[in-house]
């Protein structure tokens, strides 16, 4: 009873797993700035406002619901999206913030990114137009 607990368990995670679209962070080629996962989330929950070498820094994000916001949101802010909704809301409320800046298409992201280089966001690995922007993994 045991072995088929695990089987079960594994064979579920590996179905979770099959949906997830593998992300990259993309940055302007012109940027040569190097982040780590902290700085991102930072970047990202609106609490750094500049790349480390200085420069500012405008995170852009997909469209909230979307398959890669879900999947950035959990796994690099470490967020699901009401708790994300509610964080903003207290960081608008008290003035301390807005949210990332709103982009309906990975093909929008990456023309964005691609022509201002004080812009970071994620697209998914696959998306096409990559070769236009420097791809950082998260």
């Amino acid at each position: 009873m045991k072995s088929y607990r695990l089987l079960l368990g594994a064979g579920l995670l590996l179905l979770g797993l099959q949906g997830r679209a593998d992300l990259v962070l993309i940055i302007n080629k012109s940027n040569a700035v190097h982040l780590d996962a902290v700085q991102v989330r930072n970047i990202f929950l609106g609490r750094s406002h500049y790349f480390p070498d200085g420069q500012p820094v405008i995170p852009l994000q997909q469209v909230p619901g979307s398959p890669a916001y879900e999947e950035f949101s959990r796994e690099l802010i470490h967020k699901d999206d009401a708790r994300l909704r509610a964080y903003w809301s207290r960081m608008v409320f008290t003035g301390r913030g807005l949210p990332p800046r709103v982009v309906a298409s990975a093909a929008q992201v990456i023309d964005l990114v691609a022509h201002h280089p004080e812009m970071i966001a994620y697209v998914p690995a696959d998306s096409p137009g990559l070769d236009q922007v420097r791809v950082l993994r998260p």
